[in-house]
């Protein structure tokens, strides 16, 4: 009675079940041997996600970043009287900022580390991985970067998506 009730109780979690392994013959080596083996399947399956996202740090950082890329340290192209109406989705915003030595450098090595980082995030079974740009406004510089990460993460064969939390506020706002 107690073992039909036990199976009642847990048919929904069965029903729920990626796999089930009977366990009735098999000794405690081959137990262990099966899990490896599902785990390891399961671990190589895994397909990261690349999220890019640029934001303003005037209106505060994004909480679900696993990476967050400060670029308010480049030249800001909001004090170009010709760039500062465009957004780093424009050429020329993004020609700009790349000019400069230290932005080619600065994104080389992030693009480095996120790429070394990845496939530990595969070992924990991690579908994906935001990484965060910020600059002051969230328009020119983040947005560049941002841009820029995410089409080197699509040449590199990952799923990737981009987003711009902050790209309109300004243009809202009036200024």
């Amino acid at each position: 009675q107690s073992i039909a009730m036990e199976k009642q109780m847990l048919m929904t979690l069965r029903d729920n079940a990626d796999h089930i392994i009977n366990t009735t013959k098999m000794s405690t080596a081959d137990l262990k041997k099966t899990l490896i083996n599902l785990l390891e399947t399961e671990k190589t399956n895994v397909t990261i996600q690349v999220n890019a996202s640029s934001f303003g740090f005037k209106y505060g950082m994004p909480m679900s970043a696993d990476f967050v890329f400060d670029v308010r340290f480049l030249p800001n192209p909001f004090y170009k009287k010709e760039l500062r109406p465009l957004t780093g989705n424009d050429e020329q915003v993004r020609d700009y900022v790349m000019s400069f030595p230290e932005a080619q450098d600065y994104f080389e090595k992030i693009v480095v580390l996120v790429d070394s980082v990845i496939p530990h995030y595969k070992n924990v079974n991690k579908e994906h991985v935001e990484v965060a740009f910020g600059c002051t406004g969230g328009q020119h510089r983040s947005v560049t970067f941002a841009y820029l990460f995410e089409q080197a993460f699509q040449k590199k064969g990952y799923k990737t998506s981009i987003s711009h939390r902050d790209i309109q506020k300004d243009r809202e706002a009036g200024h």
